[in-house]
């Protein structure tokens, strides 16, 4: 399953509703600017008015809302204080007339999330414990990384650092609480500093990261179900703009519900997996 990023996936469903527009700053804009220039800009006077701006797009990417644009100058003036801090010429940057994107990525938010209620789960794979020597209680339990619903296989590394040594499950104990515990069997060897490898699955994270989170679950369903929801955002508007975006949401929900079908019957918890208790 091929991995997409958040705005890879907003920038693709606001396409299909003419709702998004890229370019670069033609010129450098000084903190506190209202006002950014990109001079290859040719759309009419006003066409960006009450739009919405994402500079920088990315890890450090800030929203501002557009007040005007003026082709012959080529600029387009934000609301408010300014920018933050300076913006070289060069800076790309996202434009979206009738929705920001933060609306659309919580959009994408609740997609990854109903995967999780249709039983879709992300195949995890995560080496962050590494072993304590000793005979103590400390060298066989160890607190549970985030995200697992299920292990299917633990490795500990050799001395080489390759993962080559198996654990049975019916070695393991997991330990519920507020800080889920991972507690080995006294009959495991624990050899100070290796690592451990776990293998399972789990519920998707939600975006933490901004514009490049990568999105690894079935990419059909996580479009449709993002294009449903702005359909559904520009049906509340007037004239034909929301007559057609009402029929969308008449068709993308039957196409949601036939993709949220093929997931329901699609997943399969990998056979022998210990459960992580709540």
């Amino acid at each position: 399953m091929t991995s997409r990023t958040v705005r890879q996936y907003r920038n693709a469903v606001a396409r299909k509703f003419n709702d998004y527009w890229t370019g670069t700053l033609t010129s450098t804009a000084a903190s506190g600017a209202t006002v950014l220039k990109d001079t290859t800009r040719v759309e009419v006077d006003g066409f960006f008015r009450n739009g919405f701006i994402r500079l920088n797009p990315g890890s450090s990417a800030v929203n501002h809302r557009i007040v005007e644009s003026y082709v012959d100058e080529g600029t387009l003036n934000i609301a408010g204080v300014g920018l933050a801090g300076e913006l070289a010429s060069g800076v790309a940057y996202d434009l979206y007339k009738n929705i920001p994107a933060a609306d659309y990525d919580s959009l994408i938010d609740e997609a990854i999330l109903s995967t999780a209620r249709e039983g879709q789960l992300s195949s995890l794979d995560n080496t962050s414990i590494t072993l304590v020597g000793g005979v103590n209680d400390n060298s066989y339990e160890y607190t549970m990384p985030s995200g697992f619903s299920y292990i299917s296989e633990i490795w500990i590394a050799d001395s080489a650092g390759n993962y080559t040594n198996f654990v049975p499950l019916d070695m393991v104990t997991l330990l519920p609480g507020s800080t889920r515990k991972l507690r080995f069997s006294r009959h495991i060897p624990i050899t100070d500093g290796r690592a451990v490898r776990l293998l399972g699955q789990g519920v998707h994270a939600i975006n933490t990261t901004g514009d490049n989170f990568a999105i690894t679950l079935d990419n059909d369903y996580i479009s449709t179900h993002l294009e449903l929801g702005v359909a559904k955002e520009f049906s509340k508007g007037e004239g034909s703009v929301a007559v057609n975006a009402d029929r969308r949401v008449r068709d993308l929900t039957q196409m949601v519900e036939i993709r949220r079908g093929e997931l329901a019957t699609g997943f399969r918890v990998t056979p022998g997996s210990l459960v992580v208790p709540i």
